[in-house]
């Protein structure tokens, strides 16, 4: 039997010196396998920020590209509202279908610089600049008249009797074209990006005669006289 030890009140215990953990080997005393994983972890973190780095600036762009143009879709529509009733439904059409028939035109000519590299289509520097400016102005100009004169007027032009029913067709025949327009367009620009949009400036340029002979002037008049 282990004979106990005294120890006296104050004395302090006596402390083992702690035990140091060895240093892992690193550099040319680490493992083979070691340096391997480790060197592969650190291109795989750098690859990861590198792919960060590139796929960054696209995103923000597209955001900055969609911000801006629903900014200057509101501003569009609020310059419709302020006018509409001031200069006329037929004027502001008429300065939206030339306005369209511009941008349309610009954006058809900047699209015929086009290069696809990597199944990513990209523009030399002023063909670029030139393409996103004819994209935002077609947005404003078609914001401050057609996409508000067209449903102010068809809830004018028609006559009582049957303003409903031929409102419902309008409508309808909007919405259907809207979706030919949609559905079509992918189809066009593999055929064609440039030549799709010389299409729609030449469409966006002949509503402008098709304005001054059948469209009538609404504005002023009361609904009763619509005849």
């Amino acid at each position: 039997m282990q004979e106990p030890r005294l120890r006296l009140v104050g004395q302090r215990r006596p402390q083992r010196s702690p035990e140091r953990l060895a240093p892992l080997p690193d550099g040319p005393r680490a493992h083979p396998g070691c340096r391997e994983g480790s060197r592969q972890a650190r291109e795989a973190r750098q690859a990861r920020c590198r792919k960060v780095s590139r796929n960054l600036p696209a995103s923000a762009g597209r955001a900055l590209q969609s911000f801006t143009t629903s900014i200057i879709n509101i501003v569009g529509t609020v310059i419709a509202m302020l006018f509409v009733d001031r200069i006329g439904r037929k004027p502001l059409a008429l300065i939206g279908s030339a306005g369209m028939a511009v941008s349309l035109g610009l954006a058809a000519w900047a699209f015929s610089f086009k290069q696809e590299i990597g199944g990513d289509i990209s523009l030399p520097d002023t063909q670029g600049t030139v393409g996103l400016i004819a994209a935002h102005s077609f947005v404003l100009f078609f914001a401050l008249s057609w996409g508000v004169v067209v449903w102010v007027m068809l809830g004018e032009i028609f006559p009582n009797r049957i303003r409903a029913a031929l409102l419902g067709v309008a409508a309808s025949a909007q919405w259907i074209t809207n979706w030919l327009i949609t559905a079509s367009f992918p189809t066009m620009s593999d055929w064609n990006l440039s030549g799709s949009y010389v299409i729609y400036a030449c469409f966006a340029a002949l509503s402008i005669p098709f304005i001054l002979k059948w469209v009538p002037e609404t504005k002023g008049k009361a609904l009763e006289d619509m005849g």
